[in-house]
Formats: structure tokens, sequence, C-alpha cells
């Protein structure tokens, strides 16, 4: 069972998410307070194969961008996801192995960096 808060980031850029609701396969936390415009999620989520078995997770988080200079209020999202697809066999520690490694690579603003400017 997931907690009802999670709080992401760090410092001043750090998040509180609020747990929103339920689904039989995804559970949505929200940070409370913000204008519909700018509305900011956390989903995280399951996929599963057409026989029921467990074959992923996704963790999004979603950012609602109101767009600079619009007449008409416009918005845009723009989303962060970590999408983790998995034999049915695969241990916990493999499991936590991969998530190790993506965080590793996510946090290196170097390689962040160059993504963001189209490098391969």
């Amino acid at each position: 069972m997931l907690a009802t808060t999670y709080t992401l980031g760090t410092a001043g850029n750090a998040a509180s998410y609020e747990k929103r609701y339920d689904e039989a396969s995804k559970t949505v936390f929200i940070v409370s307070g913000l204008a519909v415009s700018s509305q900011q999620e956390l989903i995280v989520s399951q996929e599963q194969s057409n026989t029921a078995k467990l074959t992923g997770n996704k963790i999004e988080l979603s950012f609602k961008r109101p767009v600079p200079s619009s007449t008409t209020g416009e918005v845009r999202v723009d989303r962060a996801m970590a999408v983790f697809k998995r034999a049915e066999f695969t241990s916990l520690a493999e499991f936590l192995a991969m998530a190790e490694r993506l965080k590793t690579a996510i946090s290196d603003t170097t390689l962040l960096t160059k993504i963001y400017n189209g490098e391969q």
C-alpha cells in the first residue's frame, strides 16, 4: 500500500504530493493549493499483460504549464516518467538495482543537460 503523502525534490525544489484517488492499477497524487492551470500530479501505475500478469510499473510526474502570453488560457503539459518493464521472474533485488542505476542517470545534470539540448 502506498503512503498518502510523498515529498519529492530537495531544498527549494521540493513538492509535497497528497493522494487524490486510487483506481485498480493507478494511484494519483496532487500538489495541493495550485491553480487548475498549474496543477502537478504524481501518478504511480502498473502495467499488466492480457493474462493479468504484472509486466511493468510507471512513475509519472505531470506539470501543467500556462502558455506565456496566451489570450485563451492555453495550457501545455510537461511530463517526466520512469517506466520499468520487467519479466515476471525479476527479483526485488534486480528491480532495485535497475532503479538505482536509473536514479544515478537522472541525477547526472551533465547528462540531462545534453539530453535537453537534443544531443545523442
